[in-house]
């Protein structure tokens, strides 16, 4: 059995095409990605790009009064529940463009389905105004 090289490498190179596409318009559709948790009181609130990168934070004066490494503890968990988010929306816009084969990949870059119902960073956050048990 012989095998056309020519004709399977341009096959090939039409398949990744159309989903290079497909994924440049899933992209465009869904615009800028990014990820965002607030914490239960209202003192912290971050947004992240995927992968994490910190695009924003805004913390209210209320924030401090735990002092540096609560506050710290508290911003790295927000973060944390940031990522997993905007890991989701990158999920969600390019998966229906890939193979099914892809899904792996996606994942292992950390791009993976997030439902908020099973547990998150967020669950442990120690507010500095309100008491642990009113959380």
């Amino acid at each position: 059995m012989e095998i056309d090289i020519t004709r399977e490498s341009a096959a090939v190179a039409e398949r990744v095409e159309r989903v290079t596409d497909t994924v440049r318009e899933r992209m465009d559709q869904a615009g800028p990605l990014a990820g965002s948790a607030k914490s239960p009181d209202g003192t912290i609130s971050v947004t992240v790009a995927p992968g994490g990168l910190i695009t924003g934070i805004t913390l209210t004066e209320a924030a401090l009064a735990g002092g540096s490494t609560e506050l710290a503890r508290n911003i790295s968990k927000l973060v944390e529940r940031a990522t997993r988010r905007a890991g989701d929306a990158v999920y969600r816009a390019l998966a229906p463009a890939l193979p099914a084969g892809a899904l792996g990949e996606l994942a292992s870059l950390g791009y993976v389905r997030y439902d908020e119902d099973d547990g998150d960073a967020g669950d442990d956050y120690r507010s500095p105004i309100i008491p642990p048990d009113k959380v």
